[in-house]
């Protein structure tokens, strides 16, 4: 009895031990030669939060998903880390809008003045705005708007010059202010508006997408080719750095009025497949200029692109084609971040085919690790690792299946030969 206990005994502890032993010849992470790439981290090291800003070296050397990013110290750990996408995250617009009172309107050498007072809403808040909307009620019209601010109505502060109006080809009749402003009292100027334009109403507006979208986004010029075909042209953009692109922008001395149709496709993909349709517009006169040559990716602030290739089907009818000078994207960009512990430097690694998604507990705190304070970091430039060739691994979970197989038959022989069973 003792001795089947013991063979037993034997048994489950040699199928635990290969159990464990399976497990750590799965365990690749620390494994550092799967990563391609690295580049250092510049920090200031100060204790707490750090954060890097990606960029477009990092998105077209890793995966497109970003599951390959890893950040280790200077002895080769792993440091835990979560990717913050702020233009994702933001779940809900906190938008508040506020009425004016007009207080005054005058004509001062052919400039059409209004001036107003915020009706604040109440008095514990401090008045917020990122974009005022214009109420005209007249069919068309173009004017050159410039908009101070104050605290009294007396001192005025310059915080935006543009342009509001509305035209057979559509209208323009919100102001994006370049900051926010907390002024109780706005002045607006109609330059050379001897026939006094009347603004019927106005809305300061402050939006937290605006505000915070800016920190997450990036625009550059990007390579593009075209083709004029029958009554149409095609604009095709390879993203090859695998960028969330948030809009597109064509840049062109050319008048013009035209349809369009936006596509996209990934490798995989046998055509292009439709996204969204639009319509741009541009005229350039003396007098008179409005446009709209900006394509968006949807029609929520937080929708983007990130396909491999992006086609825009611009349809020309019987005109000439638009002599396109240059393309624009604007672009989401993810941040990185970490605590600061003991080590001197830290490295950013990308560039693996195996590695999957890390999962760190310190995810879990990032809605509170937002409100904290984070120094941001930057990046050094790319450094190719030295990889040694992956030599072809030893099947080791082969040859431990058979021996615990084995080992199992002997013992099994053993325990029904001692248990007093008989062959039939």
């Amino acid at each position: 009895m003792k001795k089947k206990s013991t063979a037993l005994i034997i048994l489950v502890a040699l199928l635990l031990i290969s159990t464990v032993t399976v497990a750590l010849a799965e365990e690749t992470e620390k494994d550092l030669n799967e990563w391609l790439y690295a580049r250092d981290i510049q920090c200031d090291h100060i204790d707490g939060y750090q954060s890097i800003f990606l960029d477009d070296e990092v998105y077209r050397l890793s995966k497109r998903d970003l599951s390959d990013i890893r950040i280790i110290d200077d002895e080769g750990n792993f440091v835990p880390y979560y990717l913050h996408n702020e233009y994702l995250s933001v779940e809900k617009d906190t938008r508040m809008e506020y009425d004016f009172v007009k207080l005054s309107s005058y004509l001062k050498k052919d400039d059409h003045y209004s001036e107003f007072r915020v009706i604040e809403k109440d008095a514990l808040h401090d008045i917020l705005a990122n974009e005022i909307l214009f109420v005209i009620g007249k069919d068309n019209f173009l004017e050159e708007v410039k908009i101070y601010g104050g605290y009294d109505g007396n001192t005025w502060q310059h915080i935006k010059s543009d342009y509001i109006y509305r035209t057979d080809e559509g209208e323009k009749l919100n102001v994006k202010l370049d900051d926010t402003f907390k002024y109780d009292h706005y002045r607006i100027v109609f330059v050379n508006d001897i026939e006094k334009t009347e603004i019927s109403n106005l809305k300061l507006v402050y939006s937290d997408k605006n505000v915070i979208h800016e920190h997450y986004q990036k625009v550059k010029a990007v390579d593009f080719s075209i083709e004029s075909l029958d009554n149409h042209t095609e604009i095709i953009i390879d993203n090859k750095d695998n960028l969330k692109i948030k809009s597109m922008n064509i840049i062109s001395e050319d008048s013009f009025k035209r349809k369009y149709q936006l596509y996209y496709k990934n490798e995989d993909d046998v055509d292009y497949q439709i996204f969204d349709s639009g319509e741009l517009y541009q005229m350039n006169l003396e007098n008179f200029n409005i446009k709209e040559t900006e394509i968006t990716s949807g029609k929520t602030s937080d929708s983007f692109l990130s396909a491999d290739w992006i086609k825009i089907r611009v349809n020309d009818n019987d005109d000439q084609p638009i002599d396109i000078k240059e393309m624009e994207i604007t672009y989401y960009i993810d941040k990185i971040v970490f605590e600061n512990q003991i080590s001197d430097t830290y490295t950013l690694l990308f560039g693996s085919e195996s590695a999957q998604r890390a999962s760190y507990d310190i995810a879990q705190s990032k809605k509170y690790i937002e409100e904290e304070e984070q120094q941001i970091c930057t990046l050094s430039g790319l450094v190719e690792r030295e990889v040694e060739a992956p030599e072809e691994p030893f099947n080791y979970r082969m040859i431990l299946n058979v021996i615990v197989v084995l080992v199992s038959i002997i013992l099994l022989l053993i325990i029904t030969r001692k248990s007093g069973f008989k062959k039939l």
